[in-house]
């Protein structure tokens, strides 16, 4: 196996540019891995084999890196931003019956998260809390002592961990400045996902980090005219627009409306986002159907109850239903404007592969559904306000 002078150059690479990310790697053949991901990402294009010239950082899209002599394919699917990927890649490791690690670093956190799955167990992983404490566990080995050290030497306890791991498991991780031509390299495929993030699959992969209960909608109409529209209705007592911070959405709203909530207008993108309520349920079909009927938009409610384990979503267009979703021990479908679809392919469990249809939905609408570990910062947001409900 070729040796590297370290199993994560990527660290070190990506630290140098201040950069959050989310990479992982499946031990698995390259040929094997690109269609398990097919089913489980959007991925608009795929190109295998590309031509070993430039840098990794120079190619325009994921890059899927397959070194000599080792069995771990590493995909570097999110430099830039720290999509949560856990929940995917354990999802993976069952479609492909391997071994899955997904590595990430918010940039809002002082060091390295990971998740390693086998065949949709987990292994081993480690998160960071709100308040910066670790939250670690591991079918290997035991807790790394963490409360014996300072809390500014956690971080290198955890850099030291992770490394640990790879050179355990035989995993290489290269910076992005890596030369296609060099000789460790055997293959790099590259996959094109949308520039622009589109779906509910962040949001949803958030929510399962904790209570899986909300009911969020978006209202293709800008934002003012919606906050306006749920004002006139008495929905909403209280706003504050253009909500500015260096943390997250939900660093920086957390506390200050005890009953309050973000509402997002993402840049160049028609529909507003509305967080109507994360950590409950509520029946949204009367709100919905109002906003649509007063602002003649289309709107679209997503919901899960935790208790019931059901979801789905509803579609609104000048006050009328046009399209529910519902799956709670079976599926309820009825649309005006698309055929029910029919699933026969479960093996990244039924529950993921209902989300996979609606996340496939709010793709096609043009529909981003943020987490709230988004950083208001982020590029992809125009503007975050924040209103209290009556």
């Amino acid at each position: 196996m070729t040796v590297m002078s370290s199993p994560f150059e990527f660290r070190e690479w990506v630290r140098s540019k201040a950069s959050p990310y989310s990479i992982f790697a499946a031990k698995t053949p390259i040929d094997t891995l690109i269609p398990a991901l097919q089913k489980i990402f959007y991925i608009q294009r795929h190109d295998a084999n590309v031509p070993r010239s430039r840098t990794l950082s120079e190619l325009k899209g994921v890059p899927v890196v397959k070194f000599k002599d080792n069995p771990w394919c590493v995909v570097y699917w999110s430099v830039g931003r720290s999509t949560l990927l856990s929940r995917d890649c354990r999802s993976l490791s069952q479609t492909l019956n391997t071994q899955v690690l997904n590595l990430m670093e918010k940039g809002t956190t002082p060091g390295t998260e990971w998740s390693f799955h086998e065949n949709f167990e987990e292994l081993e992983g480690a998160d960071w809390m709100h308040d910066n404490t670790i939250y670690f566990r591991s079918q290997f080995k035991g807790r790394p002592n963490f409360e014996r050290v300072k809390a500014s030497e956690v971080p290198s306890l955890i850099d030291r961990t992770v490394d640990e791991l790879l050179c355990e498991q035989g995993i290489e991780i290269t910076g992005l400045d890596l030369d296609l031509s060099d000789p460790r390299i055997e293959r790099v495929d590259l996959l094109g996902i949308p520039e622009f993030p589109l779906g509910m699959k962040e949001f949803q992969n958030w929510m399962y980090e904790g209570h899986p209960e909300y009911a969020v909608f978006a209202v293709k109409a800008p934002i003012d005219q919606v906050v306006q529209t749920l004002t006139d209705q008495s929905k909403i007592k209280d706003w504050e627009k253009q909500i500015e911070g260096e943390g997250s959405i939900w660093s920086t709203l957390s506390g200050k409306f005890s009953q309050g909530f973000p509402i997002i207008q993402l840049k160049d993108n028609p529909w507003t986002v509305v967080y109507w309520n994360v950590g409950g349920w509520t029946d949204l079909s009367d709100l919905c159907k109002a906003c649509s009927s007063q602002l003649k938009a289309k709107v679209i409610a997503f919901e899960e109850e935790d208790t019931s384990a059901a979801f789905g979503y509803q579609i609104y267009e000048n006050g009328t239903e046009i399209e529910q979703f519902e799956y709670f021990e079976e599926l309820f479908f009825k649309s005006e404007i698309r055929e029910e679809p029919e699933f026969d392919d479960f093996t990244i469990s039924e529950h993921d592969t209902m989300n996979g249809f609606i996340n496939q939905v709010f793709i096609e609408e043009g529909i981003y559904i943020p987490n709230w570990d988004l950083p208001i910062s982020d590029p992809n947001l125009e503007r975050v306000d924040r209103v209290l409900r009556s």
